[in-house]
């Protein structure tokens, strides 16, 4: 991949898919689940500690036991390009609740499923499936019908909405510890990351599988399709359910490469890029929608190959990055990557180190969850870090974010902080929301 070329394309298109208030999806979506979440938390509860008397739950107890490649499956109309090639591949599969009819009416048995849509009225898409041989991957807030209908096995992980009460404190409180006697619970988290495909690559990277193929994750409507043709059961047969016709009102604009595509997509493509700069993994698409900045593997390659793409084709972390980084920025968004530097003073250009310390001095922590702007620091704390590197012989600016889930339940005490200068630290800053006050970019080149 000519990592060069794609950023120049990237610059070039930077007008489009943009979103003026990205925040306000995850607000909507928040306050629209959370009296369900809630809910659902208290059914579930003994549950779930049943589970916990046979034998540790959590997803953890997967990591390193499952490294073959994964293709990830959403919905679009791409999807219906691996209708021949299932039966080929000898990776995993991993799927949502939406694709279970699909793998029934294909043959092909998903080896993973992912849930976190708590819809009260989706049950029947894993009720009427068969889901003996498959292992769903959850969370404790999920619809009690799922579930108690999955005839396979059940591992959990907690959602995780930074600044969220419900999920930083009270669901660790409830679920971290289900048996006394080894100390076993719901420890893993994953950070909410707009759909189930992210929640898939995060989970998949924590797993430590392979090579990760997005399949079918078009986040638009190629060839003015909506969605990939399912499956369902008639008569006691599997038959074929076209998908319903594209209309104006389900898109809203065109994305950069000329694919319909809407605002929802477009901010799940957000997340996508947060995670794909700041994760390790190799991604590759498979799907032909607006995610072309991702590397393109044809089907019928990936399972010549059987997922080991040639090292051409990949991409290194620090491109991973630059490109995230450049998409993001095009549309007000920026991250960092484990970003540790000291800045010195420079007696001989004193005006460059003048303008890094009034740059720190507006330094706020940046997190997922883009341009949310909230007062989250007192008057008093934003007066000593700005006092502090004024006063300050050097400057010493740490950020540390760790995006992905982790067994270890004392990281989720550990929250992204920031340090100015060798003597001051500011610490606690897990719900801050407000992300840069500057240009971050232009800062950077400083480095």
């Amino acid at each position: 991949m000519d990592v060069g070329a794609k950023l120049k394309e990237i610059r070039k298109f930077g007008d489009t898919e943009k979103l003026y208030d990205p925040s306000k999806y995850n607000e909507s979506i928040r306050n629209a689940w959370i009296q369900i979440w809630v809910r659902n938390s208290f059914r579930n509860w003994n549950f779930i500690y049943e589970k916990y008397k046979d034998e540790n739950r959590d997803v953890s107890v997967l990591k390193e036991k499952e490294t073959r490649p994964v293709a990830i499956v959403g919905s679009g109309p791409s999807l219906n390009d691996w209708d021949e090639l299932w039966d080929d591949w000898k990776g995993a599969v991993m799927c949502s609740s939406s694709h279970l009819k699909y793998f029934n009416g294909i043959g092909r048995t998903p080896d993973y499923c992912v849930i976190i849509d708590a819809d009260p009225a989706m049950p029947h898409l894993v009720t009427e499936a068969d889901t003996t041989k498959t292992t769903l991957l959850t969370h404790p807030q999920m619809d009690p019908p799922i579930l108690e209908g999955w005839d396979g096995p059940i591992y959990f992980f907690r959602m995780l909405d930074p600044g969220d009460d419900w999920f930083s404190k009270y669901v660790p409180m409830g679920y971290s510890v289900m048996n006394p006697y080894n100390g076993s619970g719901v420890k893993s988290f994953v950070l909410n990351s707009g759909n189930v495909v992210n929640t898939m690559i995060a989970l998949s990277q924590y797993i430590g599988m392979g090579n990760i193929f997005l399949c079918g994750y078009d986040l638009g409507y190629p060839d003015d399709v909506y969605r990939f043709t399912d499956f369902e059961k008639k008569d006691g047969e599997w038959v074929r359910k076209p998908s319903p016709p594209l209309t104006k009102e389900m898109w809203a604009m065109m994305g950069h490469n000329g694919v319909k595509t809407d605002k929802v997509n477009c901010f799940y493509k957000y997340s996508t890029f947060v995670l794909y700069g700041l994760d390790n993994s190799n991604i590759f698409s498979c799907s032909r929608g607006i995610v072309d900045e991702i590397p393109y593997v044809k089907p019928k390659d990936v399972i010549a190959c059987q997922g080991n793409v040639a090292d051409g084709i990949k991409v290194a972390d620090k491109d991973k990055y630059k490109i995230s980084q450049e998409y993001l920025r095009k549309r007000g968004m920026y991250i960092i990557k484990r970003l540790t530097k000291t800045i010195f003073k420079i007696k001989s250009n004193p005006k460059i180190y003048k303008k890094l310390k009034k740059l720190v001095c507006r330094f706020m922590l940046f997190t997922t969850r883009f341009r949310k702007m909230e007062p989250a620091l007192r008057v008093q704390t934003k007066k000593n870090i700005r006092r502090s590197v004024l006063k300050s012989p050097k400057l010493n600016v740490r950020l540390l974010w760790d995006l992905f889930i982790s067994p270890e339940f004392i990281e989720l005490q550990r929250p992204p902080r920031v340090g100015v200068t060798n003597k001051y630290s500011v610490k606690g800053l897990a719900k801050l929301k407000l992300v840069w006050e500057f240009n971050i970019g232009r800062w950077l080149r400083w480095w």
